[in-house]
């Protein structure tokens, strides 16, 4: 699969979704600033622009938990 995948993985995120692409997803993303505490029981509000990587944030979230 990684012969599929371009050098750099910022690059899937300016024409794919993080919806659709949870098979990879793991291989590059970057947690953000605060990922561990967003991982414990407590609420947090993120926001931000189309495309800023919530879905990928969480995605990544539910793969944690699940681990």
């Amino acid at each position: 699969m990684m012969d599929l995948l371009p050098s750099s993985g910022l690059t899937f995120f300016d024409t794919l979704r993080a919806e659709d692409e949870t098979a990879w997803l793991g291989q590059f993303f970057v947690p953000p600033q605060g990922f561990e505490t967003m991982r414990g029981m407590r609420s947090v509000i993120v926001f931000g622009e189309d495309g800023c990587g919530k879905t990928a944030l969480r995605l990544r979230l539910i793969e944690s938990a699940r681990e």
